[in-house]
């Protein structure tokens, strides 16, 4: 299971690592070329994109590098936890 987290939080920073390289850059480049940069709005919008980017990489990978020092091995498989049914599934709350 935590191989399968593992693979979408890598597939999700590749994602926007691409976008934060390739495209980011030109819709930046391409507001920039509108004019003013004070009051251009493009521009404004392209630039908060990146930071909140950049921002989200930083943030999945360090659930990613926390998730990779989770030993499964070292769970229990035997005892129960509050919230989880007998299948280690969350229940749903009414």
């Amino acid at each position: 299971m935590t191989e399968q987290i593992k693979r979408k939080l890598q597939d999700e920073i590749n994602a926007l690592e691409h976008e934060l390289v390739h495209e980011l850059p030109k819709e930046i480049k391409k507001a920039a070329a509108l004019g003013d940069l004070s009051e251009n709005a493009e521009y404004h919008m392209a630039k908060q994109r990146q930071e909140f980017v950049k921002a989200r990489v930083r943030q999945l990978g360090k659930r990613l590098a926390d998730l990779s020092m989770v030993n499964m091995n070292n769970i229990p498989k035997d005892k129960g936890w509050p919230g989880l049914d007998g299948k280690g599934l969350r229940q749903h709350q009414k």
